[in-house]
Formats: structure tokens, C-alpha cells, sequence
């Protein structure tokens, strides 16, 4: 239940950050040319926020890892999962910064990300169809699934909505991630995941 409530605690930081950084600059999610989730992280304005989120939505899935008892099976892969997620995320976070000052670290950027969310839907998939297979955990996958869905077609030029589609994953991923963590503490013991 520990590794739960710190994963919460970080995913409702990282919620909160970004609806201040919509407030304070709300043109990115209202723009017909919509930019990223990572431009907050590139304006006075919205970058204490943007930080103090991401930064605490990767501390909080690197403690809640190591806040798993080592000596239960069950935790060990579920440790490994929210450590890399947890690196992930900062690194994501340190490239956002200087992604827009040339092409080169704007591809790292970009790669990096793409990592994290590669990442994080392979977790959902884990998390919502091997893990935790009930009806909560299906429709939270179907959220991240969604903004990964469009994520992609933003990718390929098809449409333009890549804040919507970080918004959604995001959310979606966060819920299933918290909720899959607090089932299955409940439940580590009995299985092996």
C-alpha cells in the first residue's frame, strides 16, 4: 500500500503542475496547431511547474520501487517496471530544456519521449491485461491506449492534437499505474507477477 499512495502522490502532483502550466499559458491545448506537454517545460512562465511535476511523478515512481519488499517474488518485475519508468521520466525532463535550442537535442528530446511513452504502454498492457484484469484497470488502459493512438497519428501527420494525446496517456497511465499498484498490494503475496 506504501509504493501506492507515494505513486498517487506523484501522478496527483504531476496532474496539478500541468493545470497550473494550462492556466497560466492555455494556448498550447487551444492553438488549432497544438504543441506539446514539453513546451512548458521551455517558458519562465510555466517551467517551476512543469519541473516540480515531472520531477516528482519520476522520484515518486523510483521510491515507491524501492519501497517494495525485496524478499516477496512478486515485486521484483513490478520494481524493475516503475524504476525504468522513473529514469525515463527524468530523462525526459532534462531534455525538454534545451530540446528547442538545435535539432540534435530536439531528436534526443523526441526519442526520449517516445522511449517513455513505448514504455509506459507496454506497462499499461502488462498492468491492465496480466496484472489487474478487472473493468477499472480495462477502462483506464482504454484512456492511455487512446492518447497513445493519437500520439501516433500525430506522429504521422494524420492529425494534430499531440497535447490531447499526452493529456490522455498520461492520465490514463497514471490511474492504471496507482490503481494496479494498490490492487496488487493486497494481493502480492498469493501470485507471482
Amino acid at each position: 500500500m506504501k509504493a501506492a499512495r507515494i505513486l498517487l502522490i506523484g501522478q496527483m502532483i504531476l496532474l496539478l503542475s500541468l493545470v497550473v502550466c494550462v492556466f497560466l499559458m492555455p494556448h498550447f491545448l487551444f492553438e488549432a496547431n497544438e504543441g506539446g506537454v514539453s513546451n512548458y517545460g521551455t517558458y519562465a512562465r510555466t517551467v517551476v511547474p512543469f519541473t516540480v511535476g515531472f520531477l516528482a511523478s519520476g522520484l515518486s515512481m523510483i521510491i515507491a520501487a524501492g519501497s517494495l519488499p525485496k524478499q516477496i517474488q512478486a515485486y521484483r518485475k513490478l520494481y524493475r517496471v516503475l524504476a525504468l519508468l522513473g529514469v525515463l521520466t527524468l530523462v525526459v525532463l532534462l531534455t525538454t530544456y534545451p530540446y528547442q535550442l538545435n535539432a540534435l537535442l530536439g531528436t534526443i528530446h523526441s526519442y526520449t519521449s517516445m522511449a517513455l511513452v513505448i514504455a509506459e504502454t507496454i506497462a499499461s498492457i502488462w498492468f491492465a491485461w496480466i496484472l489487474v484484469t478487472d473493468l477499472p484497470n480495462k477502462l483506464l488502459f482504454a484512456l492511455q491506449f487512446l492518447g497513445f493512438m493519437l500520439g501516433v497519428l500525430t506522429y504521422l501527420g494524420l492529425t494534430h492534437v499531440l497535447f490531447i494525446a499526452e493529456s490522455l496517456a498520461s492520465l490514463g497511465f497514471g490511474g492504471l499505474m496507482v490503481r494496479t499498484a494498490w490492487v496488487r498490494s493486497r494481493f502480492a503475496a498469493d501470485s507471482d507477477i
